[in-house]
């Protein structure tokens, strides 16, 4: 754990800065040094380290505003990603029967901080994120320049419209034909090599310099021939969808706490299938949300003063419908059947609730 520990603050140091220095190798060695770790610890019913070192992992590469270096096939094949995978489907199998096996808060954690970093994985690729503003040029505009390029002004012998290359340019009206594109860099008045008299310092204040030779580490070497393999592919197996489509079932059947974890991560997973094009096997359980009677009580506790959803009513509210909306199903003259009724039912006790409430 002594060389985790070494080599995990420099790594994430490295990796806040913008052009980072980070290469493949080192952050390969890293992760077969965290994958070492892992495989060699003892599971305690006090702690469990693995699932701690994971959420930190999680929390921060999730956290960077652009992950360059995690599209390298060295990286998307690592074992690492393997045990967050697998990690994720054990927690969401045990949030799946937390009713009789509840989970520990560091579980709850970690399930959160893995089903985000999984997300941003697969979800954004890896894109550095642009400036709000749009990108900014470095091309400095001379003095003597135009102000404006699209101005026009109208010739009156023509009739038409001339640009202001023909109109004098009031800002620099007043400069002799002579005058420099650009403006001059004046000189510096304390630039120390203008100076005539120099002090000289006795050679025996200064020290001589002492250099010092660390030892390269030594890297792995990065391996090039790894078959073509996306995020997509190595979370999103069959494993996983069947848990998904049981957590789903079981938010129909089941009432949590309103911002119990299982709202949050179901919620961040159905969108992602949603994006990635992997809906047709969460239909039947999206539509039994639809369907169940936690959709008609979602709006039933929702309070006027009120500023934000619920990540229950986000769920049954936003997520579900969206789902159903956004996407073209096969069969969606059954879908509209099977929610028409049940939709209308929920939809008349709700505005009914809402003219009680207003008319007091």
């Amino acid at each position: 754990m002594d060389l985790v520990q070494i080599q995990y603050p420099s790594v994430i140091r490295q990796y806040r800065r913008e052009f980072t220095r980070l290469t493949v190798s080192e952050l390969v060695l890293f992760f077969d040094n965290v994958v070492s770790y892992m495989k060699n610890l003892v599971y305690t019913n006090e702690r469990n380290d693995t699932l701690d070192i994971l959420t930190l992992i999680s929390d921060d590469f999730a956290s960077f505003y652009t992950l360059q270096l995690f599209d390298h096939p060295a990286i998307i094949n690592h074992s690492i990603f393997i045990y967050i995978g697998r990690t994720l489907e054990m927690l969401l199998t045990k949030a799946n029967h937390s009713h009789s096996i509840p989970m520990k808060k560091y579980e709850e954690g970690c399930l959160y901080s893995i089903s985000y970093f999984v997300a941003q994985l697969c979800l954004y690729r890896n894109e550095a994120i642009k400036s709000f503003y749009g990108l900014f040029s470095d091309l400095i505009p001379s003095v003597t320049d135009k102000i404006n390029e699209r101005e026009e002004t109208i010739n009156e012998t023509s009739g038409r419209s001339n640009t202001i290359a023909e109109k004098p340019n009031l800002k620099v009206i007043g400069l002799p034909p002579s005058a420099s594109k650009t403006r001059p860099i004046e000189e510096n008045e304390y630039d120390i090599t203008k100076i005539p008299h120099r002090k000289a310092f006795s050679q025996q204040l200064i020290p001589p310099p002492t250099i010092e030779l660390a030892e390269p580490e030594v890297l792995p070497i990065v391996r090039t021939n790894f078959p073509p393999k996306t995020y997509q592919e190595v979370f999103f197996t069959k494993s996983l969808l069947t848990k998904l489509i049981r957590a789903i079932d079981d938010l129909s059947q089941n009432e949590y706490s309103p911002y119990h974890v299982k709202y949050k991560v179901v919620d961040r997973l159905v969108r992602v299938c949603s994006t990635l094009n992997l809906v047709d096997k969460l239909l039947d359980p999206i539509v039994k949300c639809l369907r169940s009677k936690f959709y008609r009580q979602v709006f039933t506790i929702l309070e006027p003063e009120q500023l934000r959803f619920s990540p229950r009513q986000l769920f049954f509210i936003y997520r579900c419908t969206q789902f159903i909306i956004q996407h073209e199903f096969q069969q969606q003259e059954q879908i509209l059947h099977s929610l028409c009724q049940s939709m209308i039912d929920a939809t008349k006790s709700i505005v009914e609730n809402i003219i009680t409430s207003s008319g007091n």
